[in-house]
């Protein structure tokens, strides 16, 4: 059996440079191209793990026409689970957690989906499905390994998951080796928004089209095809190529700046994290002829008597901050920097405790 794994749409939302409404109808186009290629592929579930939509103060106008532009594919089920769990009312990637305020708990919004027959929603009061007749169960975990029971009439058994899970304890991750997992055929992971495979049976999907600036090499957008099969599925990561790319680099040196000026801004945009002072003219001469397409961070300027201060604090955050924070991290704290009265203490404290 085949099926699409996505992640993270994060409908309403408001890309920098691209805007809210034309994410939204590049969503929309992307997901009518993956329904077309899981027709031509014979699949029937779609798999969407958490984040769906940005926040739970979206409009419900906004909400039901995505339900009634799935609810068309009479002949795909689409399975949803909130962004978060009953349990986890505050946590800070709950965009759209199912919460006292949730939006998948409005009359409206419940009524549609009680009419829709191929829309199907884990909750914590609802945490699995079964699908008899394909002999497949899908159950939710909310920031948490899955509660429920397996259920019989399955073959296969997918657990769909939201939240912080791997090997990394120091940041809150849950591993994925505990034995409560075993029993599950695939593990549909959301809430980090690049692509990740977590051994042979777990994967994070990535943001679907993505909408924030990362690191060059993980700014792809996509799904992940799964087959399933015994002893472990097949996993293909299958990226949406002609999609918008959010990139952040560096630019600390001419080759810096020769690959920055050759990169493809009909489609890109790029927020520059750090730069050495001497480039910046020409740096700005350029955000000049892009001003809706190139971004430069707060505190990015960097004189060249501080850039092996600059890269060895960048080291310190790549290995203490977790990496959905990484970027923010940098630019508050560069900036924090740049505009504190006691600059030159802050710095000799990081050089003492350090050894920058």
């Amino acid at each position: 059996m085949r099926l699409y794994h996505l992640a993270d749409l994060h409908l309403g939302v408001d890309p920098p440079g691209l805007g809210r409404e034309l994410y939204r109808r590049l969503v929309f186009e992307k997901l009518t191209e993956v329904i077309e290629e899981a027709r031509r592929e014979a699949v029937k579930f779609i798999i969407f793990a958490g984040d769906t939509f940005d926040s739970n103060a979206l409009a419900t106008s906004t909400v039901l026409s995505f339900l009634r532009f799935l609810a068309e594919a009479r002949d795909i089920n689409f399975i949803f689970l909130p962004g978060g769990g009953g349990d986890f009312y505050g946590e800070v990637s709950g965009h759209d957690a199912y919460g006292p305020d949730s939006l998948y708990r409005r009359l409206e919004v419940r009524s549609f989906w009680e009419r829709a027959g191929n829309l199907h929603l884990l909750t914590p009061e609802a945490p699995s499905l079964v699908f008899p007749e394909e002999k497949v169960a899908f159950y939710g975990g909310f920031f948490d390994y899955p509660r429920a029971a397996l259920c019989e009439e399955a073959i296969y058994h997918v657990a769909v998951l939201h939240g912080a899970f791997g090997e990394r304890a120091e940041f809150g991750e849950k591993p994925l080796s505990s034995p409560q997992l075993a029993r599950y055929d695939y593990l549909a992971l959301g809430h980090y928004h690049r692509f990740r495979k977590l051994g042979p049976k777990a994967a994070y999907a990535g943001a679907f089209l993505q909408f924030e600036f990362l690191p060059h090499q993980d700014a792809t957008s996509g799904y992940v095809v799964v087959e399933l099969k015994r002893p472990a599925p097949r996993l293909t990561y299958r990226e949406l190529a002609d999609a918008p790319r959010f990139l952040h680099l560096q630019v600390l040196d001419e080759n810096d700046l020769e690959r920055l000026k050759k990169l493809d801004f009909e489609r890109t945009f790029v927020k520059i994290t750090a730069y050495l002072a001497p480039l910046e003219t020409p740096l700005l001469e350029l955000k000049k002829q892009l001003p809706d397409r190139l971004f430069l961070a707060e505190g990015a300027h960097i004189e060249p008597e501080n850039l092996t201060f600059y890269q060895i604090l960048e080291r310190i955050i790549t290995d203490k901050v977790p990496e959905h924070y990484q970027a923010e991290v940098k630019e508050l704290l560069l900036y924090g920097l740049k505009i504190s009265p006691q600059r030159t203490k802050i710095e000799k404290f990081l050089q003492d405790k350090y050894g920058l």
